[in-house]
């Protein structure tokens, strides 16, 4: 197996992600011998596959194995292998099948607007978006800056539709750790956390050694969100994979791109730390680039290609 080295690589002897988890990468691998390998794991009673998937070229797969998650990844275009070992210390199963649930509604997407005043008038940056799901929870992406914790809340009660009264959100997805993404959170947490339930929290958290230079560094999600999580009680945190599919009623939240498709390099900036991917709602498609830069929006261009066509695309940044 060969390995790529360059100055901006980082030492492939088993990088460390941060959250109990690590990633070894391998190169010039052919389809046939990542299936034979994949294949070997299937026939091993130690491990337990969770979930598999394809987009476009590429293959994912995830086993369970003790006290270990293993997902592998295979990029057909680089012909490259990453495997990523996650302890069940840290995270939890991902909601990798639908459950049964009652239908209450149609499931929505809403674009949340956001407050500006704070700000200068040409800051554009920042999102914030929910889905109602079909059972009349909630799946939050990201949600702004501090001032819009106040009108994420409004919004959750006034489009509360669950025959108990109670807001509960399904999944809280942290798309990277800047603070016009993150910042509704923390004042949710201080301001809201015992009025709603939080099931999941979904985040990639990266380590300063994993950008250049740590451009763009914040410590936010690496070391911080653990306090704010706690005012909601037990949540279970949840750190996706690239090809992995996650269920939250009828609605599909499918993984396109994390940090870890552009290791061992080191990343050019955090935006390029984003999580992209692909909502299935309602019948249509929406493929969210969160803050992916250039490099970062090439890169996903390369692996997926065409599997990238969706009916609607959130433009980067």
């Amino acid at each position: 197996m060969k390995q790529t080295h360059a100055i901006n690589h980082l030492p492939d002897r088993g990088i460390d992600l941060g959250l109990g988890s690590r990633m070894q990468v391998r190169y010039d691998i052919t389809p046939d011998e990542f299936s034979s390998y994949t294949d070997a794991l299937k026939s091993d009673a130690a491990y337990t596959l969770l979930q598999e998937n394809r987009i476009g070229d590429n293959a994912y797969f995830t086993f369970s194995h003790g006290e270990e998650l293993l997902h592998l990844s295979y990029t057909a275009v680089s012909r490259t292998v990453r495997i990523v070992t996650d302890t069940k210390e840290h995270v939890t199963v991902p909601p990798f099948a639908p459950m049964p649930f009652e239908k209450i509604t149609d499931p929505t997407l809403c674009v949340l607007s956001l407050d500006y005043t704070h700000r200068e008038i040409t800051d554009g940056n920042g999102m914030s978006y929910a889905v109602i799901l079909a059972d009349g929870s909630y799946l939050i992406i990201d949600g702004g800056y501090r001032p819009d914790a106040a009108r994420l809340y409004r919004f959750l009660q006034d489009h509360n539709q669950r025959t108990d009264g109670k807001i509960v959100i399904a999944a809280w997805l942290m798309t990277h750790s800047h603070s016009d993404h993150n910042g509704a959170f923390r004042e949710f947490a201080a301001q809201y956390a015992d009025k709603v339930t939080l099931q999941r929290f979904i985040m990639d958290p990266t380590k300063v050694e994993l950008l250049h230079r740590g451009k763009g560094y914040s410590p936010y999600l690496p070391e911080m969100v653990f306090d704010d999580l706690a005012h909601f009680g037990a949540v279970d945190i949840v750190r996706p994979h690239t090809g992995q599919k996650l269920y939250f009623c009828d609605t599909v939240l499918e993984i396109y791109y994390t940090a870890q498709d552009h290791l061992p390099r080191v990343l050019p900036y955090l935006n390029d730390a984003s999580i992209a991917f692909k909502l299935h709602v309602g019948g249509q498609t929406v493929l969210f680039m969160a803050d992916c830069e250039k490099t970062t929006s090439e890169l996903i261009c390369d692996m997926h290609g065409t599997a990238l066509k969706s009916d609607v695309v959130q433009v980067n940044h």
